[in-house]
């Protein structure tokens, strides 16, 4: 790969044989996206800190949200960057919080007896 003078185009050269097309791959077309996902993953992690959720369903929830921080990875802003390695970190964390809570729980419930109606 071999850089233009504009930092956002990257411009790919194949063989005569095939493979890729000749033509740049720009980065002003990955970019709109990847701030779009990172935008949607900031709204979604402060929807799940406003949701009651039950032992474990954090996992559910927080798993993708921290792919769509990840994609911030794509943006080539080095703030937009950062947050996005911390927030899906972050995410990441709750989310396996949320797992072990939700193991600690069904431990508990098998660990009741069973009450039998009368």
């Amino acid at each position: 790969m071999s850089f233009d003078e504009n930092p956002y185009r990257v411009s790919v050269s194949t063989q005569e044989s095939g493979g890729l097309p000749k033509e740049p791959i720009s980065l002003a077309i990955i970019t709109p996206f990847a701030k779009l996902s990172f935008w949607f993953g900031l709204a979604f992690a402060f929807l799940g800190s406003l949701v009651s959720f039950g032992p474990g369903d954090q996992y559910i929830w927080f798993v993708p949200n921290g792919l769509l921080f990840a994609m911030g990875l794509l943006i080539p802003n080095r703030g937009y960057r950062i947050a996005a390695i911390v927030l899906s970190v972050l995410c990441f964390l709750y989310a396996y919080s949320g797992h072990q809570n939700g193991i600690q729980n069904q431990q508990w419930l098998h660990s009741q007896p069973i009450v039998e109606p009368d």
